[in-house]
């Protein structure tokens, strides 16, 4: 997209290893980009109830030498009205909101970068901080399956884009309401994804098993707690979306090494966030 970064999608290949290899070296050399927007500011918009989002963004537009400016969400005016007023105070919007249209329509109306940090139906991080972090762990991803389980449609679309760029194969137990009927630009028909009714059937044989946080209004179902079990205990690279909800015992070491890769995620979620703000702030994306 021109102002900004809404989907995955808006990406090419080009665009989205270039991101990857940025996060790379941010990570490697933290001191080399502690001043790289320096001067910039961001305006952090989020409505979400879970603090990572905001927190994350605040702390990376800060590690690079900017300020974030935090905005109160829900006001009643038009989101181009907001994102307009913005455009004369900030160098860039971060949205972290339900509303998809909402935010297509906050990009549209500004000449700075939009960035969405999750929404209805988007957010363009997922997928690739998953191939960032196997790619850290020495697991490149490759034509290799992965599996993703409770999936929503943010994590769909996400990872969908992902396989698109990366070569993976998906596999795919999508949540009930979920949106299935991905089919983005580009997508090679005999690599579309699967989806199977049983988080089981999804993960068998995979060599990595994402699923999504669970919330109170989303639990993690019992079928899923199972399964990220079995594949923990098979030895395939497991992350669960944090908050973590294991039922079985803390002290078994492989459920401790997995909950460790939940936080791994996080971490390099940080580094694949500050590598797409100096990206649109250079205008690259």
């Amino acid at each position: 997209m021109k102002n900004g970064l809404l989907s995955i999608h808006d990406l090419t290949r080009y665009q989205f290893n270039l991101i990857l290899e940025t996060a790379r070296r941010m990570k490697r050399q933290p001191q080399r980009y502690r001043a790289r927007l320096s001067g910039r500011t961001l305006a952090v918009i989020s409505t979400a109830k879970d603090y990572r989002p905001p927190a994350c963004f605040q702390t990376a537009i800060s590690q690079l030498g900017g300020t974030p400016i935090p905005v109160p969400a829900g006001t009643p005016e038009p989101p181009r009205v907001t994102a307009r007023t913005l455009e004369r105070w900030a160098d860039g919007i971060m949205v972290n909101i339900p509303d998809h249209a909402a935010a297509r329509k906050m990009a549209e109306a500004v000449h700075i970068p939009v960035y969405n940090g999750g929404s209805d139906r988007h957010d363009p991080s997922l997928g690739m901080t998953g191939i960032f972090t196997l790619q850290e762990m020495n697991r490149y991803p490759g034509d290799m399956k992965i599996a993703l389980l409770d999936a929503t449609t943010p994590m769909i679309n996400s990872w969908t884009g992902a396989s698109l760029h990366s070569g993976c194969r998906l596999a795919i137990h999508a949540r009930k309401g979920a949106d299935t009927s991905i089919s983005p630009p580009g997508l090679d028909p005999e690599n579309h994804p699967e989806f199977l009714a049983e988080p089981g059937d999804a993960a068998r044989d995979a060599f990595a098993v994402f699923s999504s946080p669970s919330d109170d209004l989303h639990p993690r179902p019992d079928s899923i707690e199972k399964t990220l079990l079995e594949c923990a205990e098979a030895g395939a690279v497991t992350i669960p979306g944090l908050p973590v909800g294991w039922k079985k015992s803390a002290g078994d070491q492989r459920i401790e090494a997995a909950e460790s890769a939940g936080f791994e995620f996080m971490e390099n979620k940080l580094h694949i966030q500050k590598a797409i703000m100096v990206l649109l702030y250079e205008r690259q994306l």
